[in-house]
């Protein structure tokens, strides 16, 4: 759906509201519109109406938990997604938004476990092989990292950009280091090239 047609459709669901204000869908609805306008604050407020209406619901249990984890609410969204797996244990998105939770609260044990759990219920799930490559790498498990972002970006090469968009990117270190040995190679080949230099000058000049 185009920027536009978002705009419209939240226009849409406000006026349905306005008839009726007792229809959970029709909040559900336009909280999945506003965040797609990244208006996460108000797109909170809908799900809260949905519980409110729908206590039990677990799909807004799990969806409330990712914009309050948008906007820093950390505790809140794991409290969200621990009780969409209360409804639901084996809830796959339930279990990948708890360990990007875990992962932005630098909780990297907990986080590979519930990317873990994921991918047990669903093993080519992008965003929980970049998450558990992410926190494996925090840990400095730089092999095992890159093997789960490789495998991520195989299946979905855009899924780095999804999670720099929330300011998550890979660790440099290794990077760093890749680039000092490129610099460290280059001194050397430098310094060889200058000493061999000297040496045949030397033995010209002795010639």
């Amino acid at each position: 759906m185009k920027k536009g047609q978002f705009v419209r459709a939240i226009s849409d669901y406000d006026q349905s509201i306005r008839l009726d204000d007792k229809q959970p869908g029709t909040y559900f609805s336009r909280a999945i519109a506003l965040e797609s306008r990244r208006q996460y604050v108000a797109a909170v407020t809908d799900y809260d109406h949905v519980m409110r209406l729908q206590p039990a619901n677990v799909a807004a249990w799990n969806s409330r938990c990712w914009p309050r984890t948008v906007i820093g609410q950390l505790q809140a969204a794991l409290s969200d997604c621990n009780e969409a797996l209360r409804l639901r244990p084996d809830f796959a998105n339930a279990l990948d938004r708890r360990g990007f939770v875990h992962l932005q609260s630098g909780r990297y044990d907990h986080a590979i476990a519930d990317y873990d759990a994921a991918l047990r219920l669903d093993a080519k799930k992008p965003a929980s092989l970049y998450g558990r490559g992410m926190a494996k790498r925090r840990k400095q498990d730089v092999a095992g990292g890159n093997a789960d972002i490789a495998a991520a970006r195989a299946l979905k090469p855009e899924v780095s950009m999804d999670f720099a968009r929330y300011g998550l990117s890979p660790p440099l270190p290794d990077m760093r280091a890749a680039t000092c040995r490129r610099r460290c190679s280059f001194r050397s080949r430098a310094a060889a090239s200058e000493f061999s230099a000297r040496h045949i000058s030397r033995r010209r000049g002795h010639g």
